[in-house]
């Protein structure tokens, strides 16, 4: 994966496109029924590239990451990757920005899954916005979008307390003939002001959370403009699809080295396509392949960044792969999303990768090769065989 260019956008196409949006958000037809309840956050186009197709439809492997030791089994695309209620005020209205999106893409993603050509620009530009979509459609932003509130919040509570320390308690005075001393008393009061706030209305209602939602899909569309689209390829080398399949990493030599980061402060933005195929933001349009290591990096990156589930292929045989992985994440039961995390260091993961680590069959215990028994030994990212507790602290360490 390439590192993202610096190109100044091109004026000219970014605003015809986005005209070409705000065109299509006037031509919808809006729905007049009651609001969606199920609201996909992964699109059931994206998951069908991972499904089989039996007699009752399209299936796909929905592995619960809270219950990694459970049996799981194939079920239908409509009763994955969707959550209720996500957005609560107005969902229709959000619903047709993402329908206009995959009506955009829905032609074209099967013709560069199954075509070795280089994407064309329109082709480019609606897998830009299908990154944009997934990116502010995703548990990760609302947990970003509530940490942001939360600090707001905040900060507006400590002012009234601070700043407008004098203000607040004449207001409070004229309110209800009190005067507040520092401490607890005044506190509290300006926590009544601000939770009687139109801003503190819209979060609970949800009108905040839908108008940020679109707000950031138009911000993020003109942000990824200038990049490139990667579209690469993992041969027999299977990929996993999480629930929040639009992940920004940071990489250097090949290796990632953290994720969920601002997209500005990215290597890149990763979103697979396929079982076989993944897109990522570059600095051109290009078409190449990545080998297994870089695969299973992938994989568990789409693990570590989901919050519940991860989805693939019936027979594909990536369940034992989520299973050993769901072993060695500390507190995978806490699904909670920061803002950047840290992945294993990357000096570890060299060493994984030149191959001089090895496990002693019956203890399960790392054993360090000297160099010349290395050459005999492969080592993939993610083929561990058995834990050990001296393994997992060293694995984990950031």
């Amino acid at each position: 994966m390439s590192a993202k260019g610096a190109r100044v956008p091109d004026n000219q196409a970014k605003t015809a496109s986005m005209l070409w949006y705000q065109d299509s958000m006037d031509a919808s037809p809006q729905k007049k029924a009651g609001e969606p309840r199920q609201q996909h956050l992964v699109s059931k186009m994206l998951l069908k590239q991972f499904a089989k197709y039996d007699r009752n439809g399209w299936k796909v492997v929905s592995f619960n990451l809270e219950h990694p030791d459970h049996g799981h089994r194939p079920k239908a695309l409509r009763s994955c990757g969707w959550v209720e209620n996500f957005v609560k005020k107005d969902a229709s209205q959000v619903e047709r920005l993402w329908g206009i999106v995959e009506q955009r893409v829905a032609p074209i993603l099967p013709r560069i899954i199954a075509s070795t050509s280089i994407p064309t620009q329109e082709e480019a530009s609606a897998l830009k916005d299908l990154i944009a979509l997934h990116l502010v459609r995703s548990h990760w932003y609302s947990q970003v979008h509530k940490n942001a509130f939360i600090e707001t919040s905040g900060k507006m509570k400590r002012r009234l307390v601070g700043e407008l320390g004098a203000e607040l308690r004449a207001w409070a005075l004229s309110e209800t003939g009190l005067y507040l001393t520092d401490g607890p008393a005044i506190e509290h009061y300006a926590e009544r002001v601000v939770n009687r706030s139109e801003a503190v209305k819209g979060e609970l209602d949800g009108t905040l959370f839908r108008e940020s939602i679109e707000r950031t899909f138009t911000k993020m569309r003109i942000l990824i403009d200038p990049w490139g689209v990667e579209v690469l390829e993992t041969g027999a080398n299977e990929l996993v699809i999480g629930d929040c399949p639009a992940v920004s990493v940071g990489m250097k030599n090949d290796i990632i080295h953290s994720y969920k980061m601002a997209v500005g402060d990215a290597s890149a933005v990763v979103l697979p396509i396929s079982r076989n195929a993944i897109m990522s933001l570059s600095s051109t349009t290009a078409r190449g392949a990545i080998g297994s290591f870089m695969v299973d990096q992938l994989n568990e990156l789409q693990i570590r960044a989901a919050r519940k589930y991860v989805y693939f292929h019936p027979a594909s045989k990536r369940e034992e792969f989520v299973r050993r992985v769901c072993a060695r994440i500390p507190a995978m039961m806490d699904r909670s999303v920061q803002n950047t995390v840290r992945m294993p260091k990357k000096s570890y993961l060299l060493w994984l990768q030149s191959g001089v680590v090895a496990w002693r069959q019956r203890s399960g215990r790392p054993c360090w090769l000297r160099p010349r028994a290395a050459r005999r030994v492969t080592v993939g990212f993610g083929s561990y065989g058995r834990r050990s507790p001296r393994w997992h602290r060293v694995f984990t360490s950031s």
